[in-house]
Order: C-alpha cells, then structure tokens, then sequence
C-alpha cells in the first residue's frame, strides 16, 4: 500500500483532465503503470493502448506532476486505466525530476494525481 505523509499541494491539472480522470476511477478497480521514457513496452497487454495514450499526450502542453514545470523532455508517463473506462488517463513526469528527484517524492506526487480519480482510494503495490 502507498501512504502519502505530509502535505502534498493541489494538482494543477486543468478541469477536463480531472473530469476524465475521475471517470477512469468509476470501477472498482483503477490499474496504474509509471513508464519510463523512451517506452518499453514489448509484451505489455495494453501496450498499443498505453502508446496511443502517450502519443495523444505529448501532443498537449503538459506540466510534470512533480515539479509542476512544463514538459519539454519526458522522463515518464503515469498512465491509469478502470476496468469500466474505454481509455488510459496519462500524466508527465518531466526527465529531470524522472531523474533527480527521490522515489519517494514521485510517488507521492502520482498518489497525489490518482487521488483525483479514486478519492480516499487505497494503492496497494
């Protein structure tokens, strides 16, 4: 289970992201993957599902859900998914944080991310 301690600020991720987020969180279940970037994905079972998603969102300004900066290089993708959604929600992680930030600080700041989708949710490893 990831346990966030401390406080971890607001998301600032615009209304229709959140909105199709929290759609993704509908099911029971919210399946979740932090890829690195370049993708290695060979043999993952929504690996064409996982690229298009990525795809579509290089394609949009983004900022890292670490350091909230914009994203010109990603270092990583946090993509999640529902069992009753027909898509994958993707989230940035830009490669400076994806690289010299702690394992802990980024995974607070997915927790952070996904707690949009699935308030109160529990992530078990």
């Amino acid at each position: 289970m990831l346990t966030v301690s401390g406080s971890v600020p607001e998301t600032t991720y615009n209304r229709h992201h959140r909105r199709r987020l929290r759609s993704f969180g509908r099911g029971r279940v919210l399946t979740t993957a932090l890829v690195p970037a370049p993708l290695r994905l060979v043999g993952h079972p929504r690996e064409r599902a996982i690229r298009s998603a990525i795809t579509e969102a290089m394609a949009e300004a983004a900022s890292c859900f670490v350091c909230r900066q914009r994203v010109s290089r990603p270092g990583a993708f946090l993509c999640a998914w529902g069992e009753a959604a027909a898509g994958i929600a993707v989230a940035q992680c830009c490669r400076e944080c994806w690289r010299d930030a702690s394992d802990d600080l980024v995974e607070a700041n997915a927790a952070r991310v996904l707690q949009g989708a699935v308030p109160g949710g529990r992530f078990l490893d």
